[in-house]
């Protein structure tokens, strides 16, 4: 008898077995069967398997929009439509609907292959119909499983250089860094009157009268930066349409006399409450510039939802009607704070993480900090050129020791007048860190503060080399 029941347990145990392996078999060999795609010769990683469904695949639309430097806009399903997408590029405006396989291209009605779809709570489109009606090519690599995408000029030609000009130092450097694609001049300031003045701290002029011609020889776009530090000036001006007006006019004949061929807005100060009429000076301008002016912005880095103060900038919407966004990534330890690195690779990766939720890929550009922050052990700090950190050092036998997970070197010293100090800076090495996070991410390019205050290695760091 009990040899009876072994048996009959033996034999439930192999038909579990057997069951088990039928469920798991598919799981056990999905990634021999799964879709690879490559956007301008980068592999993207969907969070979301792709599948295909008629011979077509079909991905998470971000996961197409995005690397194509696209912009994506939501409708919400209400009783009127199921939810329609809105892709952006170029000036071609692609609708897809979803549960539909009418599209609509500039206007026009093309019908797919398939339809765009919620799958999980995410919506999923045909790759192939939304790219090359976004002007791209389309590859199907059977052997590889792979769809190979390719834009008209490809990520890897658009990604920029761009170096801020302050000085008589960034003159010397526009003359000898090269590769550089746009060169920022920070040079003027928002007037409460709508009136756009010249800075006083610094030769405006001087770009304007040697600066311009080595940008011109050199195919380098000039562009003007515009500042608002007082938040008295940019509440007023943006909340007051007819103060927008006055401001966008003064700006449009400023480009015009001084051949700039474009505008970088640098408002860092601004009240949440005017927040909408921000977005709204940004979008009228760009209406005025058309587009034979690049309009791009300089933006206050963020790296999660907690951080309220910065609820000031609508950084999606922004980001729809400017060319670029240059994120300002760096000063995550300031003056008045405590000791710290002036950009950690780790703080860096996860404003990169949190704010493409909001701005396309090929309109996010990083901006680099390169130079150093030194604080007392009480009051406050200063910054420091990249290259007198090494003098500092070297003056009072300081180690250069470097942070394990910000990647960035630090040293401690004792002055002349007994105080305690601590420097941060950026070298090479932290630089390099985080322009391969760059690339890594696939984002529009980089943007150093400032040209003319460090050497050959960084820039060469910077670009890769």
């Amino acid at each position: 008898m009990e040899k009876k029941k072994s048996k009959k347990r033996l034999f439930w145990l192999v038909m579990a077995f057997c069951l088990l392996m039928v469920s798991i078999g598919p799981l056990a060999f999905a990634d021999d069967h799964a879709i690879n795609i490559v956007v301008d010769n980068l592999p993207v990683t969907p969070d979301v398997a792709p599948f295909m469904e008629n011979d077509r695949v079909l991905v998470p639309i971000r996961f197409v929009t995005e690397p194509l430097g696209a912009t994506l806009e939501w409708q919400e399903p209400d009783d009127a439509n199921p939810g329609i997408a809105r892709v952006y590029l170029g000036g071609r405006l692609v609708e897809l609907t979803m549960n539909s396989n009418i599209a609509l291209v500039d206007g026009t009605e093309v019908t797919m292959d398939v339809v765009a779809k919620e799958v999980g709570g995410r919506t999923f489109v045909p790759i192939r119909f939304v790219s090359e009606n976004l002007d791209a090519t389309v590859d199907w690599v059977p052997e590889s499983n792979r769809v190979v995408v390719a834009s008209r000029s490809g990520n890897a030609s658009n990604f920029r250089y761009i170096g801020y000009y302050y000085d008589s130092y960034s003159l010397d450097a526009l003359q000898n860094l090269p590769g550089m694609n746009q060169v920022i001049h920070f040079g003027y300031q928002l007037k409460a009157d709508g009136t756009i003045g010249k800075k006083d701290y610094f030769s405006a002029d001087k770009f304007e009268s040697q600066g311009m011609t080595v940008a011109q020889e050199n195919g380098i776009t000039p562009l003007l930066l515009i500042t608002g530090f007082d938040k008295n000036i940019t509440d007023k001006v943006f909340n007051d349409p007819s103060l927008r007006a006055t401001a966008i006019t003064n700006i449009m004949d400023l480009l015009q006399e001084t051949g700039h061929r474009g505008v970088d807005l640098d408002i860092e100060s601004l009240s949440v409450s005017s927040r909408d009429a921000y977005v709204a000076f940004v979008k009228e301008l760009k209406e005025a510039m058309g587009p034979d002016y690049l309009l791009s912005l300089s933006l206050t880095c963020r790296t999660n939802a907690n951080q309220t103060w910065l609820d000031k900038l609508d950084y999606e919407n922004l980001a729809r009607y400017a060319d670029q966004c240059i994120i300002m990534m760096y000063d995550q330890h300031y003056n008045g704070g405590e000791p710290g690195p002036i950009a950690g690779a780790d703080w860096v990766e996860e404003s990169l993480q949190y704010l493409l939720q909001y701005i396309p890929r090929q309109k996010l550009i990083m901006g680099i900090g390169a130079y150093g922050r030194r604080w007392p052990e009480t009051g406050t700090g200063g910054a420091v050129f990249f290259d007198d950190c090494y003098t500092l050092a070297q003056r009072y036998g300081a180690e250069i020791l470097r942070d394990p997970v910000a990647g960035v070197p630090y040293f401690t010293y004792t002055d002349a007048n007994g105080v305690k100090q601590t420097v941060y800076f950026e070298d090479e090495q932290s630089i390099r860190q985080k322009t391969d996070l760059a690339r890594q991410y696939r984002v529009g390019g980089v943007a150093v503060w400032r040209l003319g205050r460090f050497d050959d290695s960084i820039w060469q760091a910077i670009q890769g080399k």
